[in-house]
């Protein structure tokens, strides 16, 4: 632990004015630039929000529709006029923007994030509405506290390193692919702080056609935060290559994906009495002069990611139709042509994966000053742990498309899978092992999508590791029926699954200077999944309940040190577990919008229980609330101002472990609770022609003697920030 230093009370005053005096400084620098740039934007859309009428509105999302069943692109047309009577528009704006199944290909149409609203909480890690633990920073790892963060997949993720990450990774099926009139930009920055502890993160996103079929473009991400904890900082960097082409019988999407991460790890403050009781010593500490666990520790990530999915139309898909033709001399039958959805077709994925992760710590430990780490099973003063993982999965799918026949109301898929994975660990400071594995997949898939009132989709399928250990399978379902009342649209949803598998590979296997197990023998866990949504107008209610029996999970044991000069200064052990007995969740949500004139309220309530809290560990009841004022400024610039809140009620998490990179249950007899404390924010943010932008005051409720300001067990709040952040979208 750091010697303490004692300071005068003249001292501590002193420090208490440098803390102040660089917030009025950034909010005189950050106000005085708002001041500047608003009255220019207000003059140029006062100036062409008259000429054009509004003709200039953010880009426009046409209606095209690169569907398997469509032959020719459809869009929403801009025909206004930029000067009426004059001429036209000259670059014509539509894009239409979607996603891929990453397994078949199949087309999910999606938006891009230009919505205004929200805008300012985008760049929060606790994600839009809170219902995320982190460890601090900007681009930290967390943890979702809610079962409506955890989405149903085919199986899991083995390469298990990238799941705190989701923040910031891009997963296959989360790729963009774009259909562009127009080349189109666009590029949004948040910021945060200063140079020394702030945050900064800048997005980049280019989209062009060649032609009406081919569509191109990229995306670039850079994260940097500085941290206002000692050993906190992390920067991260994502980059994609995507290019999509959607023709009459052949349709393919290629995207190649690349992330470096880097995340320092401090292991929490020594004492968390610097946060809960400071007056119990003889000093005062800034948050960045608190001592902390550990020092001179990094994780680093490397993930890349290519996909490739291909789609071939079989059979005519033209169609003749017998309509009636009248003329001035007789009404006689004839036979027309058009194009219609082909009979079958065939679709093919590649998805090649190479990701590795190193541990990396260069703080001085082993097993005679151990300091935080209980076990060493390599030799050295340093840890450098390097796993890898390489995947190699082809896909074959023969599909019976629906609608085909107008009295075949669902599609069918047949597909077959195969899969490569490798995996290497450390067996020695210079040595590694290596284990490879074969999966084969079969599976059936029933789909009824193009439903007016009606749509589902079922799918069962099949693993076997090898061709030797047999039992995997999983079951999913889920469907929508919408209805029309009063003036709006009803719509439920469901969703299920039911699905044995064996445990991820890094609970099986791990091997490493600080923590090391072999449990092969793991049974397959049974997951059963089952969740329904109610949405009407700016309303929606969500049920989820899911059951897991023989459930995997990690496990942190803590040791007393001997001598150690600080509270939380223990020596960590972690493991993997597996647990006999089921362990049943429950989560219920209710969303609602009211809205009287100008006045908005946004609110979000939801109430969780567990059959175990030392297995499934969440809180009993989250808020989000939003109330804010919507209005315009000289008719063109729309403003939101407003407060909102998050809330959870106190109970015992999972706590994050930078030995292997996951969050863990705690050790239950040294367990500690987090929560039962609000974070408030107060926001002004505006949207003016194709530019969004904000300014965000976060954690005003900060306090120097709040005890209960923690994201985590030893991981403190930071405090009072300002956060600001804009966006621009360019045409040509």
């Amino acid at each position: 632990m750091t010697e303490k230093k004692i300071v005068s009370l003249q001292e501590y005053k002193i420090r208490q004015q440098r803390r102040i005096l660089p917030i009025l400084k950034y909010l005189m620098r950050k106000t005085s630039l708002l001041l500047t740039i608003l009255p220019l934007l207000l003059c140029e859309s006062l100036v062409f929000g008259q000429i054009s009428k509004g003709n200039f509105d953010q880009i426009k999302l046409g209606n095209f529709n690169p569907g398997y069943e469509q032959n020719v692109n459809r869009w929403n047309e801009v025909n206004e006029d930029t000067l009426k009577g004059t001429s036209k528009m000259e670059v014509p704006e539509g894009i239409f923007v979607w996603n891929i199944d990453p397994l078949f290909g199949d087309i999910t149409p999606t938006q891009l994030d230009t919505l205004m609203h929200g805008f300012q909480n985008e760049g929060s890690t606790r994600g839009k509405r809170g219902g995320y633990l982190i460890t601090g920073n900007l681009g930290s790892p967390r943890h979702s506290v809610r079962l409506q963060n955890e989405e149903p997949t085919h199986w899991h993720e083995q390469f298990i390193f990238m799941n705190p990450y989701d923040f910031f990774a891009q997963r296959p099926f989360g790729q963009v692919y774009t259909n562009t009139k127009s080349p189109f930009t666009n590029i949004t920055y948040h910021e945060c702080g200063d140079k020394e502890h702030g945050e900064d993160r800048i997005t980049a996103l280019f989209a062009v056609n060649a032609g009406k079929r081919l569509g191109m473009g990229f995306n670039v991400d850079y994260l940097y935060g500085r941290g206002y904890f000692q050993s906190q900082n992390t920067a991260h960097f994502m980059g994609n290559l995507y290019a999509s082409y959607i023709g009459e019988r052949y349709k393919a999407h290629i995207a190649y994906r690349l992330h470096h991460l880097k995340t320092s790890e401090n292991g929490g403050i020594e004492d968390d009495r610097y946060i809960t009781e400071p007056e119990a010593f003889t000093n005062s500490y800034e948050t960045w002069d608190m001592p902390t666990a550990l020092s001179k520790t990094w994780n680093k990530l490397n993930v890349n990611s290519l996909l490739f999915t291909q789609r071939i139309d079989l059979g005519s898909n033209v169609q003749k139709v017998d309509t009636l033709k009248a003329d001035s001399l007789r009404i006689g039958t004839t036979t027309s042509e058009h194009l219609g959805v082909a009979p079958m077709s065939i679709t093919h994925s590649l998805q090649i994966d190479h990701d590795d992760r190193l541990f990396l710590s260069n703080f001085k430990t082993n097993e005679r000053n151990a300091h935080y780490f209980k076990d060493f099973f390599f030799a050295g003063d340093s840890a450098k742990d390097k796993t890898k993982h390489f995947a190699v999965r082809n896909t074959i799918a023969l599909e019976l498309n629906e609608k085909w026949k107008t009295w075949l109301r669902a599609g069918a898929r047949l597909y077959f899978s195969h899969k490569y994975e490798r995996f290497t660990l450390p067996k020695s400071a210079t040595t590694f092992d290596t284990y490879a594995y074969n999966y084969y997949n079969v599976g059936l898939q029933l789909m009824h999508r193009k439903g007016k009132n009606l749509d589902y989709d079922m799918l069962g399928e099949l693993r076997t590791r090898d061709g030797k250990r047999w039992g995997e399978f999983t079951l999913m379902a889920n469907g929508g029926l919408h209805t029309n009342l009063g003036n709006d649209t009803l719509s439920v949803d469901v969703f299920g699954k039911f699905s044995s598998e064996e445990p991820a590979f890094y609970y099986r296997h791990y091997q490493s200077r600080n923590a090391w197990w072999d449990e092969e023998g793991m049974s397959n866990t049974l997951t059963t999944q089952l969740g329904a949504t109610l949405r009407y107008k700016t309303t929606r209610l969500s049920v989820r309940f899911q059951q897991q029996n023989k459930g995997t999970y990690f496990q942190e044991t803590l040791f007393d040190q001997p001598n150690a000069d600080a509270a939380n200064l223990k020596l960590h052990r972690v493991n993997a577990i597996q647990n006999g007995k089921p362990v049943q969740r429950l989560e219920v949500a209710l969303y609602h919008l009211q809205t009287w004139g100008i006045i908005n309220w946004e609110n979000e309530f939801t109430y969780q229980t567990t059959s175990d809290k030392s297995l499934s560990p969440a809180p009993t009841f989250l808020a989000y609330s939003n109330l804010y004022l919507k209005f315009k400024i000289a008719k063109v610039l729309n403003t939101e101002i407003g407060s909102d809140v998050r809330f959870f009620t106190r109970y015992t998490p999972q706590i994050y472990s930078p030995i292997i990179g996951q969050y863990v249950l705690q050790d239950s007899e040294k367990a500690e609770k987090i929560g039962g404390y609000p974070i408030v924010n107060i926001y002004a943010n505006m949207h003016l022609k194709r530019t969004r932008f904000y300014i965000m005051a976060s954690h005003i409720n900060s306090s120097d003697r709040q005890k209960k300001a923690f994201e985590l067990p030893h991981y403190p709040m930071n405090g009072f920030t300002m956060h600001l952040g804009i966006s621009w979208n360019f045409i040509n």
